[in-house]
């Protein structure tokens, strides 16, 4: 269940606004079953994979999401464990300063990472 509240807590960051009716024809999904799945009803994997679809075409609606995601697999992949600590807490720093300002635009401002 940790697994299906955690797609369906996401699928409600990328889609704060859609009702049940919404959700259930994005996903294909009945909209009873919907009903049932926001209220605790145990997840089927093609019901799981179905939010995880709604969600990944959403970010690749921005291509800047889908290069960020690559990098971090692939930066999974290649760097040891000190690295990519440095990196998790880089941007855990990063989204600290978000809570206190306005974001900043990474287009515009230039970060060197050493």
């Amino acid at each position: 269940m940790k697994l299906q509240n955690k797609v369906l807590k996401k699928y409600r960051l990328y889609f704060p606004n859609d009702t049940l009716r919404d959700v259930s024809e994005r996903t294909n999904i009945q909209l009873t079953r919907v009903f049932r799945l926001f209220n605790g009803k145990p997840m089927k994997v093609q019901e799981l994979e179905a939010f995880e679809t709604a969600i990944e075409e959403k970010l690749n609606t921005h291509s800047f999401h889908r290069r960020f995601q690559e990098l971090a697999e692939q930066a999974q992949l290649a760097f040891g464990k000190k690295d990519l600590e440095m990196m998790a807490e880089l941007i855990e720093r990063r989204l600290a300063l978000c809570h206190y300002r306005t974001p900043i635009n990474i287009n515009e401002t230039e970060t060197n990472i050493a």
